[in-house]
């Protein structure tokens, strides 16, 4: 997965996800790992989610998602700090 190509928005909010420390298995909104546009902030999670680097699932009764770094993801952020 070292090889995985992002775009520099991407890697920001990779880096945003790892750096807001939430637990391995702790799911997050959007809102919650900052940014000034929601929309922005959603579309750049999805396309990590393309990935495989984020995993989203649909929040119950709502239509929103919620996210979590996956194993893969953190691997991907763990390899750019070296």
């Amino acid at each position: 997965m070292g090889d995985l190509k992002l775009t520099a928005n991407q890697a920001w909010m990779l880096g945003q996800v790892q750096r807001a420390g939430f637990d391995p298995d702790e799911w997050f909104r959007p809102m919650d790992v900052g940014g000034h546009d929601a929309n922005d902030v959603s579309s750049l999670l999805a396309a990590l989610c393309r990935k495989g680097l984020i995993e989203r699932r649909h929040r119950p009764a709502s239509t929103a998602y919620k996210y979590h770094l996956t194993p893969a993801g953190r691997d991907h952020v763990a390899d750019r700090e070296l």
